[in-house]
């Protein structure tokens, strides 16, 4: 196939290049990007020729990619080791106050890793960073000297909420260190948003990486070789270290702001299709258990752990949310369309499922007593139901105008509002009980 021919007879139809592009085979492609060079040394005015080139060019990787990776794996190796110098030595099972260090410290070194990466990679760090790093330190150092994991079955309650809500604070100090103090609503929940690729990311490396590591383990094994207990552990918890860092490497560009991010490429365009996919069954169950509720009416209010359900089905569809709304309103669209109408008729399902949820633990209060656990899960269910609740009322007031504007501002108030309650749990709930 004589590609030059056919490249100089439309060098002055756009379209009609794109479109024998287009039909080209692999192998066909890789002759007409040659035939193309070759055309742009003698025809270098020619503006298609020019375009062609340069779009078909291939792709030099920049000397910054390559540093900023390499800052990814020392850093993440780094982070891995401050991990497992938190681990006691030979400890495998028992007690949690012989591990206490890990998960009061652990949250807040992972935290520390990734925005060190960020700032040293992308060079664009808010100020507030280390002050932001500094708070999460100071709440860690609370739990350390208030935390009573060996205690009364009060304190022990602390303790595992504090060591559960530590990760959310680590959370919010990368944020505020990425954002600033006062972010806008569409840059925090392109942040938000963005976060539900890398937990993606972060789960494949762990299901890889996981995999790898049990391996290796049956590999020596099966030799009769055995490595040493300290050898496993420090595999382990440099690979724990490394994941989070890695991550956030291959999926955000930290010299970019948040709302400038690529979302609709690699990794993020398969999240956002499977969670446009899972909005339907979500729907479809929610729809469903609505149905069954009167049929085992008292359910949640005799069993925890329905409760315990409950909660975990209000913190995935707030993800869900997150991945499906997106980042620009397209009033012509036709699929955004519908996509508000599924995201309507989700927050309005939930909002009656959470208020059932919230009945039931109420009462369940009422005739049992307060306790940390009760008071934190009421708490949660209170700022979950408002959330979707506002969104629901910020999509009905602009159905027809700039809805996805009005869902993010939605969204930028519940973040606030889980950061103020985080802290309540870990600073103000001990001192009640």
């Amino acid at each position: 196939m004589d590609h030059r021919e056919a490249i100089l007879t439309r060098s002055q139809a756009p379209a009609e290049m794109e479109s024998y592009y287009r039909d080209l085979t692999r192998s066909e492609a890789k002759a007409f990007a040659a035939a193309m060079a070759e055309l742009y040394t003698t025809s270098p005015d020619v503006p298609l020729i020019a375009a062609w080139h340069h779009r078909l060019r291939p792709q030099e990787r920049h000397p910054d990619v390559v540093r900023r990776w390499g800052f990814a794996l020392v850093i993440g190796i780094l982070t891995g080791l401050a991990l497992w110098g938190l681990w006691p030595r030979g400890y495998v099972f028992g007690e949690l106050s012989e591990v206490a260090a890990l998960p009061t410290w652990g949250a807040a070194v992972v935290a520390a890793g990734v925005v060190a990466y960020l700032g040293l990679a992308g060079r664009r760090l808010a100020a507030m960073g280390l002050a932001a790093l500094a708070g999460l330190a100071g709440c860690a150092a609370y739990v350390w000297f208030v935390a009573r994991p060996d205690g009364t079955p009060m304190e022990q309650q602390y303790a595992t909420l504090a060591y559960i809500h530590l990760p959310l604070l680590a959370y919010a100090a990368v944020a505020l260190a990425t954002l600033g103090w006062r972010s806008g609503a569409r840059p925090r929940f392109a942040f938000l948003s963005k976060t539900v690729e890398v937990v993606f990311t972060g789960g494949v490396f762990a299901v890889v990486g996981g995999l790898f590591y049990g391996v290796t383990l049956g590999l020596f094994a099966a030799l009769d070789i055995a490595w040493p207990i300290w050898l496993e552990q420090m595999v382990a918890m440099v690979g724990a270290g490394s994941l989070p860092v890695l991550a956030v490497a291959t999926v955000y560009d930290p010299t970019r702001p948040p709302e400038e991010q690529a979302f609709e490429v690699g990794l993020g365009r398969v999240v956002g299709i499977l969670m446009r996919l899972l909005l339907p069954l979500a729907l479809l169950v929610l729809g469903g258990y609505l149905v069954a509720i009167p049929f085992r009416f008292m359910e949640p209010f005799l069993q925890r752990d329905v409760l315990i359900v409950y909660n975990v089905l209000l913190f995935a569809v707030v993800g869900l949310l997150l991945a499906v709304i997106p980042l620009e309103w397209e009033p012509d669209d036709r699929m955004q369309r519908t996509l508000r109408t599924g995201i309507a008729a989700l927050a309005g399902l939930t909002v009656l499922v959470s208020l059932y949820a919230l009945a039931a633990v109420v009462t369940r209060t009422i005739w049992d007593g307060w306790t940390l656990n009760r008071l934190t899960v009421i708490g949660w269910n209170v700022l979950n139901t408002g959330a979707l609740a506002l969104l629901e009322v910020r999509l009905a007031r602009a159905w027809r105008e700039d809805w996805v504007a009005s869902a993010q501002a939605a969204i930028r108030l519940g973040s606030a509002a889980y950061l103020v309650w985080g802290l309540v749990v870990i600073l103000l709930l001990p001192w009640l009980f």
